[in-house]
């Protein structure tokens, strides 16, 4: 089992979904630079540090101002809609018997984590406020409200399903996030 387990960036974006262009908000995790292309900036996004989270409220409160500050190219206009601080804990199988462990049995908050040849992605429960652009009952957790399964068994469902779709390396994980106040 991985722990994962420190602070992030939440920052918000607003972008445009589906094939009528609807505006929804777009939660992206940042962590610590681990990419040698990103270590001048003194942030990355966690889709692609490994799922790296800062070791420390100041680390992450330093990359909040940074982050606060982009503007899109060309335009004077502020990139993210907010950018707050959460402290994350998530628990993450590493092999295929660990998905099934009695350790998940007994949680109420678990997602999906599907591992890329180039990232991550955080897959949480379906609901009505988002659009899935995904041919699975899963939807990015970042484009969900942030909203995890609340029963394994859907949960598994999602991961088997995932698994055999992009024949990726899928795993379970137990998902907890705290908004933190300087």
């Amino acid at each position: 089992m991985r722990t994962i387990e420190g602070f992030v960036c939440v920052a918000i974006i607003e972008t445009r979904v589906g094939k009528d262009d609807a505006l929804v908000d777009r939660q992206i995790f940042f962590g610590p630079p681990v990419n040698q292309n990103m270590v001048e900036k003194g942030y990355e996004a966690m889709a692609s540090n490994n799922l790296k989270p800062f070791a420390t409220f100041e680390e992450a409160q330093w990359a909040q101002i940074k982050l606060a500050k982009r503007k899109y190219q060309h335009k004077h206009q502020q990139l993210f809609k907010e950018v707050w601080i959460g402290r994350l804990k998530m628990e993450m199988a590493e092999s295929d018997g660990e998905n099934r462990d009695l350790f998940f049995e007994n949680s109420d908050s678990l997602i999906v984590v599907v591992q890329f040849e180039r990232g991550w992605q955080l897959v949480g429960r379906l609901t009505s406020d988002e659009i899935s652009l995904y041919p699975r009952l899963g939807a990015d957790l970042f484009e969900n409200g942030l909203t995890p399964f609340n029963e394994l068994r859907m949960a598994l469902f999602v991961q088997n399903d995932s698994q055999r779709q992009s024949w990726t390396p899928c795993r379970l994980a137990t998902f907890s996030l705290e908004r933190v106040d300087g």
